[in-house]
């Protein structure tokens, strides 16, 4: 048995799990207060044939789980009750590289045979159609070969796809300006995408409140800074704090091309796994020194991380409500995570 492409959508763990004892791939999920379970239906076999590794089966979404069926290369969008129904007609069409914009949109390749070449484009559909939804096509590789019959494929062009997707590879920072200006948040992390929607009141009033305090104690030769503006240490590497703390020096017109001297991250059910994973790890990779999660749930709560002698996070402070965190990095300032929400209380002053 083998474990790969684990996405993670709030609080759920997604992951294909390939059983040879059963001849097929799955898409396993975990969530809270329910455990591990088989997310696709019994006999349904997740695979795409347009990239060799059988990349970019599935992806996970507020509407259900879409995956590709290994059998016909259609897409399959299966219900929170386990059924499942095609939302691409039959055919030689093949789908690949599945990702959720939102709660409706699929970006996806979508590859179509040629009698000696294949054209593999970029593409756009909804979720939530009557019957077959239609694609919007974009741009993307031509002349992709298809899989001969000794099992080889050639290596596609490094072209981004529609609406900047990578095709056959990692993206890279160049991608994200291909991105559309939609008000999600795009981000990357060793060459994955990580898209955010749009966050809610109580982030946003913990971030202002928060930003608006950091700037007051803030000495002369730092900055502070709320999201979006990209850190951008390297060419797979690409985050949006949503407040950083950075020298003045190591600004850019553009960007943060180093890593910041704190990083603050404000926790939301679309975001929390991430954040206290996968941009916790980055954060620790890149040297950041500081980083803290705030959880705007109410009364508030404040985690605050920082490298030790061996470079790697402890964490130092967890205080809740009305306790008090005095910090001493990247300079001397006291956080009251209740105060931080005030201004969601009606008789606050706005």
């Amino acid at each position: 048995m083998s474990y790969d492409a684990v996405h993670t959508s709030g609080e759920t763990v997604a992951w294909l799990e390939t059983r040879p004892g059963d001849g097929r791939t799955v898409v396993v999920m975990w969530t809270p207060g329910h455990g591990v379970r088989d997310a696709t239906p019994d006999g349904f076999d997740v695979g795409t044939s347009i990239h060799a590794y059988g990349g970019g089966a599935y992806a996970s979404t507020p509407a259900g789980l879409v995956v590709v069926n290994s059998d016909d290369q259609r897409l399959y969008r299966v219900h929170h009750d386990g059924t499942a129904h095609p939302i691409t007609p039959p055919g030689d069409d093949r789908y690949g590289d599945l990702r959720a914009l939102d709660a409706t949109t699929l970006i996806c390749v979508r590859e179509r045979p040629g009698p000696t070449s294949s054209s593999c484009r970029g593409a756009r559909t909804r979720l939530l159609p009557a019957q077959y939804p239609e694609f919007v096509v974009g741009t993307a590789c031509q002349g992709w070969p298809a899989q001969g019959r000794e099992g080889t494929m050639r290596a596609m062009s490094a072209e981004p796809g529609f609406a900047g997707i990578a095709v056959g590879r990692p993206f890279t920072v160049r991608d994200l300006e291909a991105m559309p200006d939609d008000g999600h948040r795009y981000e990357l992390i060793d060459g994955a995408l990580i898209v955010t929607p749009a966050p809610g009141w109580s982030h946003q009033e913990m971030v202002i409140a928060l930003a608006v305090q950091l700037r007051q104690e803030c000495p002369p030769q730092l900055r502070v800074l709320v999201a979006p503006f990209a850190v951008q240490p390297d060419e797979d590497n690409e985050v949006q704090p949503d407040i950083l703390v950075a020298r003045f020096d190591d600004l850019t017109p553009k960007n943060l091309p180093v890593a910041p001297l704190l990083a603050v991250e404000m926790l939301s059910p679309n975001t929390k796994l991430i954040d206290l994973n996968s941009k916790k790890a980055a954060y620790e990779r890149m040297g950041v020194v500081s980083y803290w999660v705030l959880d705007p749930a109410q009364p508030g709560r404040l985690t605050v991380f920082e490298l030790d002698d061996e470079r790697r996070y402890v964490e130092v402070a967890c205080v809740e409500g009305d306790e008090v965190f005095i910090a001493e990095r990247p300079f001397p300032v006291m956080i009251v995570p209740a105060r931080l929400l005030d201004g969601l209380r009606p008789d606050a002053e706005g």
